[in-house]
């Protein structure tokens, strides 16, 4: 028998509906009973994440309700336009919140408490088409991210000589794009032998996406038309946990070198 758990009933779910994509909930069932050798409506725990899996593809438009014959109730599903180009180019977005948070705080134990919040609300928005709310929500996180990462520097940059006026502009200034760029300006004039450790392209994935998730959700804050494009938010999401170990890589190499060196 095989391994039973929610990842691989997604992925024989997105298998059937590949084949049938006229379909309905019993048939779907029926290609996991086959597949796996079970029961699958005798589990009440297995039927109810076949349930949650199938209401997600609902949620991200692979599916809507009815059939293309004419048949416009449930249990019938469809997969739609949108749905069999994503099916057909392996490209849905399936971002499972609670196992987004999950593998989230297993990689990262000590993130702060804040960005989590901020971070689940972003996720559960996306999934339920809130596109909007989940923009907002995402640049908030990102930007107590990047506070956490300033703070850790400007206590970081008080060894250095040459850095040692940082700390007091960056407490004076209140804009946190002014923040990041004395910050920005300040690494850069770190020593290399001081950035060894850092992580690999530490500063363009990190400026990258800041840049990225500020402005969309500067865009999306402020009526202008911006912030509606689910596809970009949808990329932000998957990468804000690289972004996020990034960071936390950072400010982890700032204690690590604090007082080891002395003033340069």
């Amino acid at each position: 028998m095989h391994e039973i758990n929610r990842q691989t009933i997604r992925d024989e779910i997105i298998n059937c509906l590949k084949t049938q994509p006229d379909t309905n909930l019993a048939n779907i069932v029926g290609c996991l009973e086959r597949k796996f050798g079970i029961q699958v409506r005798h589990s009440e725990q297995l039927s109810k994440v076949v349930m949650e899996e199938v209401h997600l593809l609902l949620l991200n438009n692979i599916l809507m309700v009815g059939r293309t014959v004419g048949q416009w109730e449930l249990p019938w599903l469809c997969v739609t336009e949108y749905g069999k180009k994503c099916l057909n180019e392996g490209e849905i977005v399936s971002l499972d919140p609670d196992g987004y948070m999950v593998a989230i705080q297993k990689d990262l134990p000590d993130i702060d408490p804040l960005i989590l919040e901020y971070l689940r609300e972003s996720i559960q928005a996306f999934h339920r088409g809130l596109a909007l709310a989940s923009t907002i929500t995402l640049g908030v996180a990102s930007e107590q991210a990047m506070l956490l990462l300033i703070e850790s520097f400007a206590s970081f940059s008080q060894h250095f000589s040459q850095l040692s006026k940082i700390k007091d502009k960056l407490e004076n200034e209140y804009s946190i794009f002014k923040k990041y760029k004395i910050f920005k300006e300040a690494l850069a004039q770190l020593p290399k032998e001081h950035k060894k450790d850092f992580p690999q392209n530490y500063d363009v994935h990190i400026d990258t996406l800041f840049n990225l998730i500020r402005l969309n959700r500067n865009e999306t804050g402020h009526p202008s038309g911006g912030g509606r494009d689910r596809n970009i938010q949808a990329a932000s999401l998957q990468a804000f946990k690289s972004y996020l170990r990034d960071i936390c890589d950072l400010m982890e190499c700032f204690k690590n070198e604090r007082g080891e060196h002395g003033a340069g």
